[in-house]
């Protein structure tokens, strides 16, 4: 469920392009799995076998997200830090061309 709680958000946001089967699936499997006709028609044990994989199916996607979210807070700092790189090359580059210009005169 929580799958598709971020399949909904996610294609809101300009960078829809990832839809993962498991995602596309996902609308059609809570339909199912909640509707009161195939919740009567199963037994006690089928329906907590179901429970099981579905919090199985939650908790790896609970850590594909955790994943993901390490490897932003990475990619964030590493843009931070070449925003800062680019900052001093610039400042570098006009104290050379300052340089030069007092040397020339």
């Amino acid at each position: 469920m929580i799958a598709c709680y971020c399949s909904s958000s996610a294609a809101a946001a300009p960078t829809a392009k990832y839809n993962p089967p498991e995602l596309i699936q996902c609308p059609s499997q809570v339909g199912e799995t909640l509707s009161d006709e195939a919740r009567e028609s199963q037994s006690v044990g089928q329906l907590k076998q179901q429970l099981t994989a579905l919090q199985a199916e939650v908790d790896a996607a609970s850590q594909r997200l955790a994943v993901t979210k390490a490897r932003m807070a990475h990619n964030m700092q590493r843009v931070d830090q070449l925003k800062s790189e680019a900052v001093s090359v610039g400042c570098l580059t006009l104290c050379l061309d300052g340089c030069r210009g007092v040397a020339s005169a």
